[in-house]
């Protein structure tokens, strides 16, 4: 309660529960923050465990990579940065997770946003080859072609700009029921803005993470995965041909929890 710790109800502390609550057992959150340290040595006391990250621009150090590597081992991993935006160049952490793991999601708390890693590798490789507007071949997906309840569905997607990109597009990745119905959804620049559509150059293959969080109260069955790129300003998709706006990426499994 001491008051040079903030208040109990701060958005660092509030990030950090909300990890502790859905995180796994192996589970682990880093933090990443140019202050703010104080918060989970004196006032957290829950089981997660918490590792944490000075602020500074990639590369990282060996010393840094080996905690991070540990992380990614297991289902998933809780990221917490503090008065950072999305892809900030001085972020060489979340950069680092962007490119190894799979982003799902993330959750602002005033300035501290809590970002949640899928780690699960795709166990299958689908060739796509479908041209989105006259700028973007997606070449091929990887997927996993299982997966329960409440996990993270991974996807990693190879891109051929035919162009020059004329916009920073935005990706998105859709699960959807037997009957058309929405499930599941993933939205955002590709790898989580470190590497934004403007940049690709033409002819050369670019790689995509995305994660796809699943609700825990998803009912196993067979779900159809969708993919399209749209312009964030103006919400258009890039069209596929004259009767559609995304890609079909065939069909995910979700299984009941296993006891």
């Amino acid at each position: 309660t001491d008051p040079q710790f903030g208040l109990p109800t701060d958005g660092d502390t509030q990030a950090l529960a909300s990890a502790a609550t859905r995180a796994g057992q192996a589970e682990t959150a880093l933090t990443g923050a140019p202050y703010h340290y104080h918060v989970p040595m004196n006032r957290f006391k829950d089981r997660l465990p918490i590792i944490g990250f000075a602020p500074s621009p990639p590369p990282l150090p060996e010393t840094a990579l080996l905690p991070l590597e540990d992380t990614v081992a297991v289902e998933s991993t809780w990221l917490v940065t503090i008065g950072l935006a999305p892809a900030a160049p001085n972020n060489a952490t979340e950069q680092w997770l962007t490119f190894n793991a799979f982003k799902a999601n993330e959750k602002w708390f005033d300035d501290v946003r809590l970002v949640w890693y899928g780690a699960e590798e795709p166990s299958v490789t689908r060739p796509i080859g479908a041209t989105l507007g006259e700028e973007l071949h997606l070449v091929s997906i990887s997927v996993a072609e299982t997966v329960q309840p409440g996990q993270v569905l991974p996807v990693e997607s190879v891109w051929l700009p035919l162009q020059k990109p004329s916009v920073d597009y935005n990706l998105f990745l859709q699960l959807l029921a037997a009957d058309g119905a929405l499930v599941a959804q993933s939205d955002g620049p590709p790898n989580g803005g470190y590497t934004p559509t403007s940049t690709w150059p033409p002819g050369k293959e670019v790689s995509d993470r995305h994660g796809v969080a699943l609700p825990a109260e998803l009912p196993a069955g067979n779900y159809q995965l969708i993919a399209g790129m749209y312009d964030p300003n103006t919400g258009k998709r890039l069209s596929v041909d004259q009767d559609r706006d995304f890609v079909e990426m065939g069909s995910v499994a979700v299984e009941s929890p296993s006891r």
